[in-house]
């Protein structure tokens, strides 16, 4: 797997990261990121991408990630 594709790099550098980012990606990587960064799988679909959609995470003082707000373009 290209290093840019693997969920664990950009959660390693979010970590290390304090102000707002924005991550723009292709499937199925956005899906597997978002699964690593919400439940620690990268198996698992937690949301549901649609071409053009929009998802918004945040993290919170411990750590953990949930979703914000999402836009689903059709």
């Amino acid at each position: 797997m290209d290093s840019k594709a693997n969920p664990k790099v950009w959660e390693d550098r979010l970590s290390e990261m304090d102000e707002d980012v924005m991550v723009v990606g292709h499937l199925p990587h956005l899906s597997e990121f978002s699964g690593s960064l919400l439940c620690g799988d990268e198996d698992k679909e937690v949301v549901a991408f649609s071409m053009g959609g929009i998802v918004c995470l945040e993290r919170n003082r411990d750590g953990h990630w949930s979703i914000q707000w999402r836009i689903i373009h059709k």
